[in-house]
């Protein structure tokens, strides 16, 4: 299965995925600063066992690849709660040649297609530090909401930072998708 887009495409991420290139990216302190990773980065034995956890029916673990040189760049990932008609995603572009581009916007948007078209439910959820200004920016391009705000709820640094919620209705995003061009549509 792949979710193809323009420039980049989705696909379940591989045991050969978890590559020296993965580790490294969990273990570099700017690209793994915003993730609880930071705190206790796995060896190939846990995160082989992690990626065992998402069955490809109602969990997903992505990579995300350059479609040009098929070049693994970052990973997404999706949970789908059938019972609430919600899902959660997180996502990293852990490669730094990528940041500062489209890689993560059409990550999130390929994403949201795939859980919107895919599955019934009505919303696709995620949430930040408010340290992460390339996320928020993210969220709010996309035509997320922030729907909360988790006071304190983290500590980077010796400081006590805030965590914010966003969420992005099924009804907004089949509106807010058109103004996009990460697919050939």
């Amino acid at each position: 299965m792949k979710i193809l887009g323009k420039s980049f495409y989705l696909r379940p991420l591989l045991k050969k995925d978890l590559s020296e290139e993965y580790f490294s990216w969990l273990k570099d302190r700017e690209v793994n600063q915003f993730l609880d990773v930071r705190f206790s980065v796995p060896d190939r034995k846990k995160a082989e066992t992690n990626l065992e956890k998402y069955d490809n029916k109602k969990s997903f673990f992505f990579g995300v690849f350059d479609k040009k040189n098929d070049k693994f760049i970052g990973t997404t990932t999706l949970q789908i709660d059938t019972i609430n008609k919600i899902a959660y995603y997180g996502y990293l572009i852990g490669d730094k040649n990528y940041w500062g581009t489209n890689a993560g916007i059409d990550t999130i948007a390929l994403l949201m297609d795939f859980g919107f078209e895919n599955f019934d439910i009505n919303k696709i959820w995620g949430g930040t530090l408010i340290t992460n200004i390339g996320s928020i920016f993210n969220f709010k391009k996309l035509g997320f909401v922030q729907e909360g705000r988790l006071r304190e709820h983290a500590i980077i640094d010796g400081k006590k930072i805030d965590r914010v919620v966003f969420g992005l209705l099924k009804k907004e995003w089949l509106e807010k998708r058109k103004k996009f061009n990460y697919q050939d549509i």
